[in-house]
């Protein structure tokens, strides 16, 4: 007889099998099998798959895709109904979203073919745009990001950064050049040659437009 401290192991089927090689190796194999089988963490799993949000450079078809490639590793009762789920809560395409809340019946494939609908017609939208663009230019052909046109004048832009917390800053300058208020009152200059003036600055992201005639 063994001792208590020697694990008994399963009686062999000699009927269907004779081999005791044979026997042997099934025995070690399903003991080896189920010793190094690697184990699923499904807590883990589901976790991360409700934190996978769409990238902001993927259709929607391939954001189903990854998803789905994430059910391999644990298997919800319904995939589809899941994946749904996680397209209406991280998608990022807001029409997209509003479309499944209007339609609560949709299945995952009328999901998708809504999806590529949509994101068909804003290509579409961008392309139409763009060779408008090329057609009248995206600026005024007498007016840049350096000028501005105030009262019928062209005016070049310069900045100057300040700090916030002040309210009065002294600046020196001289006559050929005027000060402009945000809000395009003109501040009335004195004598000939350089002064030093107490302009009152708005508080406006800590930066001073200076305009230029």
């Amino acid at each position: 007889m063994a001792g208590n401290w020697i694990q008994t192991m399963s009686p062999f089927d000699c009927d269907s099998d004779r081999s005791t090689v044979a026997r042997w190796e099934n025995v070690l194999k399903g003991k080896l099998n189920t010793h190094f089988r690697p184990l699923r963490d499904t807590a883990r799993c589901v976790f991360l798959f409700h934190e996978e949000v769409e990238k902001a450079t993927e259709t929607t078809d391939q954001y189903c895709t990854r998803l789905q490639a994430m059910t391999n590793h644990y298997r919800f009762g319904d995939n589809g109904t899941e994946i749904r789920a996680q397209i209406l809560q991280k998608t990022t395409n807001k029409s997209l979203q509003r479309e499944i809340l209007k339609h609560p019946n949709w299945t995952l494939n009328d999901v998708l073919q809504k999806a590529c609908l949509l994101e068909a017609h804003k290509a579409q939208a961008c392309d139409i745009k763009k060779a408008n663009d090329r057609k009248t230019g995206p600026w005024n052909s007498q007016q840049d990001d350096k000028t501005v046109e105030v009262q019928g004048k062209l005016f070049k832009r310069k900045t100057r950064t300040i700090k916030e917390t002040k309210s009065k800053v002294y600046r020196k300058f001289s006559v050929p050049q005027m000060w402009r208020r945000m809000d395009s009152e003109r501040l009335p200059l004195a004598e000939q040659g350089p002064k030093l003036a107490l302009l009152t600055v708005e508080r406006c992201r800590g930066c001073r437009c200076r305009w230029i005639s």
